[in-house]
């Protein structure tokens, strides 16, 4: 893709990796169902592009950025072109890899997208971006951590706090677990492959797991292979024993039956 693009821009410099091109190139997650098109570009309003497998979208929100030897439109202006073709799910993925740690440092925070979003004029989307802005986070770790918190939003739970630092009696540092619940102390952490073939990332896991256990805390170790059922009732018994005074939300099934984005570098 990013040869295909580079190719067009050595004739068409003008033409803006855009939308679905630019969130791959940037190595935003992107649901299986949009990928494998052709390029899509953005333009500036008065020019044209007729080429086969490229898509163009005139737009007011149009501004240059380099990056791997191509030109892409702008990081912002991408989002809101994201807002026309993805759900609020799938938007909060990539907002949150874009506030997160997982690939790189945060690129932005979500107070600073809000703050652009809500001045954006004829926003294809917009409704959807400022819903999916009231359920990212920044510092998220992976998406897999993103999935996992919109699964128990959708369920009606309430939010977790996402790599709040917690210090336990008589542990020597802070701890930043992926979700927890201070006020009930019950922390979650969801764990890839690695944590099971990294010898010593098996070893501190379970040393990290008594820690929270011997201070009172509900801990919850979740896989890709967790029956993420028995664990939403598990966290709801929890939560009715460590904070009877929680209030259930209507569940949202377009966010419960959201599954983990894949990215391409």
């Amino acid at each position: 893709m990013r040869f295909k693009l580079a190719c067009l821009n050595a004739v068409r410099p003008d033409a803006l990796g855009a939308q679905i091109t630019a969130a791959i190139l940037r190595g935003w997650p992107v649901p299986r169902r949009l990928k494998g098109g052709g390029l899509t570009v953005t333009l500036r309003p008065g020019t044209g592009l007729s080429r086969r497998g490229v898509k163009a979208i005139k737009s007011k929100c149009y501004e240059p950025h380099a990056i791997y030897s191509v030109r892409l439109n702008r990081m912002d202006y991408v989002l809101y072109e994201l807002a026309r073709v993805m759900n609020v799910s799938e938007l909060v993925h990539v907002i949150d890899a874009m506030c997160g740690t997982w690939r790189t440092n945060p690129v932005a925070t979500v107070a600073r997208i809000r703050s652009a979003a809500e001045e954006a004029r004829n926003v294809f989307g917009k409704k959807n971006l400022l819903t999916a802005l009231d359920l990212a986070r920044d510092k998220v770790g992976s998406p897999q951590e993103t999935w996992l918190r919109l699964l128990i939003v959708g369920a009606g739970l309430p939010t977790p706090l996402v790599c709040t630092p917690i210090q336990l009696p008589h542990a020597e540092h802070l701890y930043h677990p992926d979700l927890a619940y201070r006020g009930a102390r019950i922390a979650i952490e969801y764990e890839g492959g690695h944590h099971r073939t990294d010898a010593w990332q098996w070893e501190h896991d379970i040393q990290r797991e008594r820690t929270f256990r011997i201070a009172g805390w509900e801990y919850f170790r979740i896989t890709k292979r967790t029956d993420i059922p028995e664990f939403l009732t598990d966290l709801t018994a929890a939560l009715d024993e460590r904070a009877p005074q929680w209030r259930r939300r209507s569940p949202d099934p377009s966010l419960s039956s959201s599954s983990p984005c894949s990215s391409s570098p």
